[in-house]
């Protein structure tokens, strides 16, 4: 929010929960939720939220990270697997981009478009601090991390493998994003 108002101090910053937002029913003409309800405890409600705040004719656009979608290029298989398997557990609703548009449409949307991103990632150093947690918007750490359970080890090992690797000057990561765009 400070960011925001950075760029325009009269900007309004708020904070809220997007199942709760503190605005009345059909203030806003265009209403942007990007990679937030594959963190929310209950993403229909998040959506109907988001839609009941959308004007009549205004425009409500959802982006999130289609996890099912993630892959590591390495050197050995396993580590695609692990890490692959390791992002699915890592947040609460790991599949939830694939389902928007469906979503969207179940609380009747109209014109609702989808776009799919095909997002590779190549650069990484893991030596550098400012990418210790991976290379920037790829968590690699925390999806390794956030792995529980015995695969909490294995994940992190992956992840060494992955790392030797980017500093050979191999790395490459895939992940799809999508951004669902409705009308109401």
């Amino acid at each position: 929010i400070n960011a925001a108002r950075s760029g325009d101090p009269g900007a309004l910053g708020l904070v809220a929960d997007t199942l709760a937002l503190p605005f009345p029913d059909g203030v806003a003409g265009t209403v942007h939720c990007e990679r937030v309800l594959q963190w929310t405890a209950d993403p229909d409600a998040a959506v109907a939220e988001l839609w009941r705040v959308t004007a009549p004719g205004g425009l409500l656009a959802v982006t999130d990270t289609d996890w099912a979608t993630f892959a590591v290029d390495a050197p050995e298989g396993w580590v695609n697997d692990v890490l692959a398997d390791a992002a699915l557990g890592w947040v609460p609703h790991p599949r939830l981009a694939g389902t928007l548009v469906d979503r969207l449409a179940a609380l009747g949307a109209s014109a609702v478009e989808e776009r799919r991103d095909h997002v590779l990632i190549s650069d990484w150093d893991p030596d550098d601090p400012a990418q210790a947690d991976g290379p920037p918007g790829l968590p690699l750490h925390s999806i390794a991390a956030g792995a529980g359970g015995v695969g909490r080890p294995r994940a992190l090992a992956a992840l060494d493998v992955l790392a030797a690797a980017a500093r050979r000057g191999r790395f490459a990561a895939r992940l799809t994003i999508v951004t669902a765009v409705a009308r109401r």
